[in-house]
């Protein structure tokens, strides 16, 4: 169907994209992601300190990683 082969197309284009230049793709598809969080959650966060690698040492992450592990 056509909505099968639009499904497709997009698939590619992603994967595509990713193969041509897999550091600005993930930089980039990692700020989409980061921008759709904040609106679906409606926080504020500071992007200055999720930027950097301390800010992912914090004694919540490894809570949050292993909730993460379990849940999938």
């Amino acid at each position: 169907t056509i909505e099968s082969i639009n499904q497709l197309k997009t698939q590619r284009d992603f994967m595509l994209s990713f193969s041509n230049n897999p550091q600005e793709f993930i930089q980039d598809w990692l700020k989409s992601q980061s921008r759709d969080l904040k609106l679906m959650t409606d926080t504020v966060g500071n992007p200055e300190a999720e930027r950097r690698t301390e800010f992912y040492h914090s004694p919540w992450v490894k809570e949050a990683v292993g909730r993460y592990v379990f849940s999938k």
